[in-house]
């Protein structure tokens, strides 16, 4: 892997629409969503990124551990599972992870399981928040704490996340940096999110999220 080559992409990569450019990507896909119950979501509204996958991949299965909601979810048509339930004959063209993989003990061993699925040709998407936000820093410096999720067990930035497909034969095909999924809810977090702008105009590395596009190696 050029990791060089990779530097310079992150310098110049393009800033994205989170939700809209994976719904996009899974248009006529067979999809594996892995995380789907943890999206904030409301079966009739468009906040949830599972129910905008269905409808317009060509078939979508759910995977998560959290059970709470399964029986729900499958009376209104949606096909959910437990890791352990996925049937491993199953192959898919695109596998899905929003916001999960920081969410895992070991991401080398989730990614490898989640492999497995993949289609020869099929890949994978994978989106994080960056350890390096200029965001999450100037949360620490207002409230001090960074504000982010805490359920959080990693955290990742795009050069390291390279390494990590290195050791386990993934390839990164594509990289964007992503929008931020939403706005302060005050005015305080409102001038943050509008100072942490500021800085993410002169270097794109300090955007708070991003997404890397993989494949098997």
């Amino acid at each position: 892997m050029d990791k060089k080559y990779w530097l310079s992409i992150f310098k110049k990569a393009k800033r994205i629409e989170k939700f809209s450019s994976i719904v996009k990507m899974c248009e006529g896909k067979n999809v594996l969503d892995v995380g789907c119950i943890g999206q904030d979501h409301s079966l009739d509204g468009d906040n949830w990124l599972h129910g905008r996958i269905k409808k317009v991949s060509a078939s979508l299965v759910g995977a998560d551990i959290n059970v709470s909601r399964f029986d729900e979810l499958r009376s209104n048509g949606f096909e959910i599972y437990t890791p352990e339930e996925l049937d491993k004959s199953e192959k898919y063209d695109l596998i899905v992870m929003g916001d999960v993989i920081e969410h895992v003990n070991d991401p080398g061993e989730f990614l490898s399981f989640y492999g497995q699925f993949l289609k020869e040709d099929g890949q994978m998407v994978i989106c994080t928040p960056n350890s390096f936000g200029a965001r999450y820093f100037l949360q620490t410096m207002v409230y001090g704490i960074p504000g982010t999720n805490e359920e959080h067990t990693l955290s990742f930035d795009p050069y390291v996340m390279l390494e990590l497909f290195s050791r386990i034969g993934l390839e990164p095909k594509e990289f964007y940096w992503l929008q931020e999924y939403r706005g302060g809810a005050n005015l305080l977090q409102k001038i943050i999110f509008l100072k942490a702008s500021v800085f993410v105009f002169f270097r794109r590395y300090l955007n708070s999220n991003f997404m890397f596009i993989v494949q098997k190696g």
